[in-house]
């Protein structure tokens, strides 16, 4: 999705990320969302936000207002991902047409898969590729999913700059 706005616009698509939860509690991020310059804003691991107003759900109501406010007059995306294990789980505001581009399903990569998708992300370094290899995917596992593997290049790569401050 990401690719396809970047080929779209002929630039690097301009991203909004966050994993963290709190971020979400107040509106802050949402403001620099609609007051940034920002192609997208990605929530990882966002369950809790998917799931229906009337099971509690307090955090939807901001993403509602969003994407029916700039998100649609400036042609920005929100993508979440989720490890609901099912679609009918999430709130169905979210999936009405016109709001809901579409729902993918990503099934768990196996080692082989793993390992090549590693090659990629850690650029040929064998440290890293080691490292986060052993983070995301355990002997005892058969299979991981993409969000656990990049969790896992982040804690590594935050782990190298950290020792790097260190001895620098």
């Amino acid at each position: 999705m990401l690719a396809a706005i970047s080929r779209r616009k002929g630039d690097s698509a301009k991203v909004l990320y966050t994993t963290d939860t709190r971020s979400l509690e107040n509106d802050e991020i949402f403001v620099e969302f609609v007051t940034g310059d920002h192609d997208a804003f990605v929530v990882e691991d966002a369950d809790h936000i998917l799931d229906a107003r009337t099971n509690g759900n307090v955090h939807l109501h901001r993403f509602l207002a969003v994407a029916d406010g700039v998100v649609r007059a400036q042609g920005r995306k929100i993508l979440f991902t989720t490890n609901l294990p099912n679609v009918s789980d999430i709130d169905d505001a979210l999936l009405r047409p016109g709001r809901c581009f579409d729902t993918l399903h990503f099934r768990a990569l196996d080692r082989a898969q793993v390992e090549r998708l590693l090659v990629r992300l850690c650029n040929s370094d064998p440290a890293q590729f080691s490292q986060v290899l052993a983070a995301a995917l355990p002997s005892e596992a058969h299979s991981v999913t993409l969000a656990s593997i990049y969790r896992a290049l982040d804690a590594v790569s935050v782990g190298r700059a950290q020792r790097n401050r260190t001895l620098g």
